[in-house]
């Protein structure tokens, strides 16, 4: 099953992408969490590329006390750490 068809039908989701949140809100995922890695802050929800620790913060408390399975996609990731 495709991750839309998952977080559209109960299956809890977050969404983390370096592409455009509002774009990937376009495919009906209105409940979903989508933490945007950039440096601009034009959405609201978004993660420093290098703020690691934000990012594991983020899937922690996704996963903390989940009941029910959920979904974690990445998309779009290329940021290299040096």
């Amino acid at each position: 099953m495709q991750y839309v068809d998952l977080v559209t039908h109960g299956t809890h989701g977050l969404h983390i992408t370096q592409g455009n949140p509002g774009d990937i809100r376009k495919n009906n995922l209105k409940r979903t969490p989508i933490p945007w890695l950039s440096s601009v802050s034009k959405y609201g929800n978004n993660i420093e590329p290098v703020n690691l620790n934000e990012l594991e913060n983020t899937i922690h408390e996704f996963t903390k006390n989940r009941k029910q399975c959920g979904d974690v996609r990445w998309h779009r990731i290329s940021y290299n750490t040096e």
